[in-house]
């Protein structure tokens, strides 16, 4: 992969990582509130407030991990690894790397991840 596309592809992953980074520091603080409520709750209240509260812990989490896996991403461009399979060595393709820039894997040891899945799942 030439320098001019590793650099897009590393505006787009510190792009992303910016975005994510604005959102991620409230959420902390809107699970806490969320469990502040002094007034009696009925039922109703009560399991609305726990869903609410699953719900924004589950983004939290989903974010920290594609936070996670940005930062990998970078490092790979730094290190000289980005856009090659993990495992197989061989080129990750540009159109999958377009969809999914922290992608690891090409498209063939995907689907062979996938089927393993599939068959542990069964």
């Amino acid at each position: 992969m030439d320098r001019e596309m590793l650099a897009r592809f590393r505006t787009i992953l510190e792009n992303n990582l910016k975005e994510l980074l604005g959102g991620v520091g409230n959420l902390p603080l809107n699970l806490e509130r969320i469990g502040e409520v002094h007034d009696p709750m009925d039922l109703v209240d009560f399991a609305s407030s726990q869903y609410d509260q699953e719900f924004l812990y589950q983004i939290w989490r989903r974010n920290r991990e594609r936070i996670r896996e940005i930062g990998d991403a970078l490092q790979r461009i730094r290190s000289g690894n980005f856009g090659i399979c993990t495992e197989c060595l061989d080129d990750i393709g540009l159109n999958r790397l377009r969809v999914q820039p922290t992608a690891t894997v090409c498209i063939a040891c995907k689907r062979e991840q996938e089927v393993l899945r599939r068959i542990k799942a069964a």
